[in-house]
């Protein structure tokens, strides 16, 4: 570069001096990431919190990781390439360096000759932030006269997690209305992506066959929640939110839950386990009459757990035990199907019932109890039918009398057979035929 002074009268070239200058340039490019997005709004990354190559392991507690699929790719530019010096990378402690996706050997060198850019890396999200931009990325170089220039990126590591629902859940199916749960769900820090954390439903079913709820998102409680189209949730100071979601109402339909940082399941998201409804079905009345075998009553009648797959099912009497038991004559019983047999030993005691309490595990996990009533004869009332007089051949009169069997619960009991027999009739008197 060459600088001349020019003389007033524009006649002839003035002095000149010459110097040398060099342009550089520093870049750092995250993701693809436009320079616009760099510090504001800044980048969110995702918690590295998955298992890619599914040895239980989270995938950010351990190295190298086969499969792994969620660390962004770091561009580092530096030109030209034979600037003295070095240039020096830093960056923040939420997020970790790597020369592979798999994670082989993790980055701790901090500087570097012009000659070795560009360099590609790619970033691990390490740690959650405590606030929005609390992460920096910054590439710098400082020339001999004390020329600076960097380039720096702001993260915020963020995380959006379904608390609880890991594995499958099955809830009962109510005796009215739409079976329910409550979503526990968080997003940190708290204020990323305005501190809203959308719901949306999926069907992971061919179909579900039962009645589809009003909404499927509704508040719970005081929790913040805003209904619509588009339902979401601001989390509270702690980041957390609680939804209830109601699903189809037939045994085994079934539904996940997704939480997302945009509305209609957009942005970055975490999907619950499947979410299934069951259904525990009575074949029948219960009945106990002293251990008599009565017709049209069932003293043995056969619990099913609608909904649930094939699987290890217990069945354990927890109150009520002095009044059934199951098939095998315990007050437990383990099997691979989804029925039980379940026997008559007593009768429950009025004037509530449901004093039966029966308790159903599968594959381990106690899913909730079933109430049942054990019905029995307990006393005879006159009626419906006044009692009817009237004349009984040339012997004198009749009187018929109606009674009404009724159980525990003053319900009439229809169709008992009678188990009693009367002999024929002995005619010890001569009637009186009114001759004298």
């Amino acid at each position: 570069m060459k600088a001349y002074v020019k003389r007033k009268d524009n006649q002839a070239q003035g002095e000149s001096d010459s110097c040398t200058a060099v342009i550089f340039k520093i870049d750092v490019v995250i993701d693809g990431k436009g320079e616009l997005q760099e510090e504001d709004p800044g980048i969110y990354l995702p918690l590295n919190n998955d298992d890619d190559n599914a040895d239980t392991i989270l995938d950010y507690q351990e190295s190298p990781v086969s499969g792994e699929n969620d660390l962004k790719p770091l561009i580092l530019l530096c030109a030209p390439s034979d600037l003295p010096g070095t240039v020096t990378l830093s960056w923040g402690s939420n997020i970790k360096l790597w020369d592979t996706t798999s994670k082989d050997s993790e980055i701790r060198t901090h500087s570097y000759p012009a000659s070795q850019f560009p360099r590609t890396y790619y970033v691990e999200r390490y740690n959650v932030s405590n606030s929005l931009k609390d992460t920096e990325i910054k590439l710098s170089y400082t020339a001999p006269d004390d020329t600076y220039c960097g380039d720096r990126v702001k993260v915020t590591v963020f995380d959006i997690g379904i608390d609880d629902l890991i594995e499958q859940k099955y809830i009962p199916k109510p005796g009215t209305g739409n079976p329910s749960y409550i979503i526990v769900a968080h997003m940190k820090p708290r204020d990323a992506f305005d501190g809203k954390l959308y719901w949306s439903w999926q069907d992971p079913s061919p179909a579900n066959t039962g009645n589809a709820p009003t909404v499927y998102f509704q508040q719970y409680g005081s929790w913040s929640f805003v209904g619509g189209s588009q339902p979401y949730s601001e989390t509270n100071s702690n980041g957390e939110v609680v939804v209830q979601y109601n699903l189809y109402d037939g045994p085994g339909d079934d539904g996940k839950v997704k939480a997302s940082s945009g509305p209609g399941g957009s942005g970055c998201s975490d999907i619950s386990a499947k979410i299934a409804v069951y259904k525990i079905i009575q074949s029948d009345e219960l009945w106990w009459f002293d251990g008599v075998d009565a017709a049209n009553y069932s003293e043995e009648i056969t619990l099913t757990a609608q909904g649930l797959p094939s699987g290890i099912f217990k069945w354990d009497v927890i109150a009520g035990a002095d009044k059934v038991n199951f098939g095998n004559g315990s007050d437990t019983q383990t099997a691979t199907t989804n029925s039980v047999i379940v026997k008559s030993t007593g009768a429950s005691s009025p004037p509530s019932g449901n004093d039966v309490t029966i308790q159903l595990a599968y594959n381990g996990e106690i899913l909730g109890t079933y109430l049942l009533t054990v019905y029995t004869h307990a006393y005879c009332s006159t009626g419906p039918v006044s009692p009817i007089d009237s004349a009984y051949l040339v012997y004198g009169y009749k009187t018929v009398y109606t009674f009404t069997l009724k159980d525990q619960f003053n319900r009439p009991i229809p169709g008992l057979e009678i188990n009693e027999y009367i002999g024929s009739f002995t005619n010890d008197y001569s009637p009186c035929l009114g001759l004298v």
